[in-house]
């Protein structure tokens, strides 16, 4: 069912975000520095205990401060380079299909500062988010130096020439850039999402994003969800959002949602033409229980038009699934990979689903045990999975199904 590519990543053990293009592969992942330990001896030359070889490496926040984002590229016949790397916690990034423009967003939190200065202080002086831009395959990276370090940045969405995109923030934030990264404008999100956010404390509203956006790259209209709650009757809004280069055309706010789904969040959309494709999820909001077996996940198609956007398909996927991405391959393939949960160990395995007939029906398929990282590529309807140092690859057909 799988065949190997290449060899890739033979040194590194890392889970990540893993990306391919023909012969060649960029691997970003999270690192950190390795903490040693010594053995302890008594008068008499016996061992009695170990400890840490280095005084900071028995610290917490001196080990969560040693941590990077790097990108490794590599391939066919290529031996495996370390093109970028980063202080950082997390990071995310952004590619054109040829995996010539990449952009990358980090977030470092010093820990140690955080612990010593007052609250109102943290953001600016104990928080560093970061934009790099690389216009050569990632051989070479620069800063964008016009987003503030303490401007909160979770993820970066380009169209398909990487020049005009939106860049996602914190207290479901939202910023356009019209030339590449060079400047930035603000989006004022929809008053409805603001309204729920001022209702919750700093603490509790910092961090949060939407729960589903997408850029369409060929019609560079932004999608995006948010689950409300009236009363204790749960829904999910979708905003459509068009283009625009006016700088004062940056209201959201303006635009009333396009679709209203009850008993669902909305976890991923996709679009293509006047028709948009999501993934919901029904589970345990009160308690915020998702990750339960209980839990299901659907597919919905709507259909958009000038006056009512009019849900036109709602199909129940399967239960207990976390999906990720949805993607529209060719032929009428969608996927999505992500976890099936279970209710005795190893409790998650490695699913996807794929469907072979837009969404009508659906099989999910076993992705596999011990998996690094995977990719799927919409044009040739190839997944690609990196594990134990080789890239391999199947390409989805419904004989690959390897689930009952």
């Amino acid at each position: 069912m799988w065949n190997t590519e290449f060899d890739f990543a033979e040194k590194n053990y890392n889970g990540g975000s893993l990306v391919v293009n023909k012969d060649n592969a960029l691997l970003l992942y999270l690192t950190k520095e390795k903490v040693e330990l010594v053995p302890v001896y008594d008068e008499n030359g016996e061992y009695v205990d170990s400890k840490v070889k280095e005084q900071w490496m028995g610290d917490s926040y001196q080990r969560l401060n040693r941590m990077a984002v790097e990108v490794l590229n590599g391939g066919k016949g290529k031996t495996d380079k370390l093109v970028f790397k980063e202080k950082a916690q997390t990071g995310q990034w952004w590619q054109t299909a040829d995996l010539k423009t990449i952009y990358i967003n980090t977030y470092w939190l010093d820990f140690t500062l955080n612990r010593t200065i007052p609250e109102h202080e943290r953001i600016r002086k104990a928080r560093q988010y970061k934009i790099f831009k690389s216009i050569d395959g990632g051989e070479s990276f620069v800063q964008l130096k016009k987003w503030p370090s303490y401007r909160q940045v979770t993820q970066i969405l380009f169209d398909e020439t990487g020049v005009f995109g939106y860049a996602i923030g914190g207290q479901k934030t939202l910023w356009r850039t019209a030339d590449g990264g060079e400047s930035w404008v603000e989006i004022k999100a929809p008053q409805q999402i603001l309204n729920t956010l001022k209702s919750m404390s700093f603490d509790q509203r910092s961090d949060l994003i939407f729960d589903a956006y997408h850029f369409d790259e060929k019609t560079k209209d932004f999608y995006l969800s948010n689950l409300m709650n009236d009363h204790g009757q749960y829904y999910s809004v979708i905003y459509k959002f068009p283009w625009s280069t006016d700088p004062k055309e940056n209201r959201v706010d303006k635009y009333e949602p396009i679709l209203t789904v009850t008993d669902l969040n909305i976890t991923d959309i996709n679009s293509e033409a006047n028709k948009i494709y999501m993934l919901g999820m029904a589970y345990d909001f009160v308690r915020q229980n998702y990750d339960a077996v209980t839990s299901q996940t659907s597919f919905l198609s709507a259909e958009i038009n000038n006056k009512n956007t009019k849900l036109i398909d709602k199909v129940l996927i399967d239960k207990a699934l976390q999906l990720g991405s949805l993607f529209l391959g060719k032929d009428q393939v969608l996927y999505s990979s992500g976890f099936r949960n279970l209710e005795s160990y190893p409790y998650q395995r490695d699913v996807a689903a794929v469907s072979f007939d837009k969404g009508k029906t659906w099989q999910v398929d076993n992705e596999g045990e011990m998996i690094q990282a995977s990719s799927f590529d919409p044009k040739t309807n190839k997944v690609y999975m990196l594990k134990g140092g080789h890239v391999s690859s199947r390409e989805l057909t419904k004989l690959n199904s390897l689930l009952p």
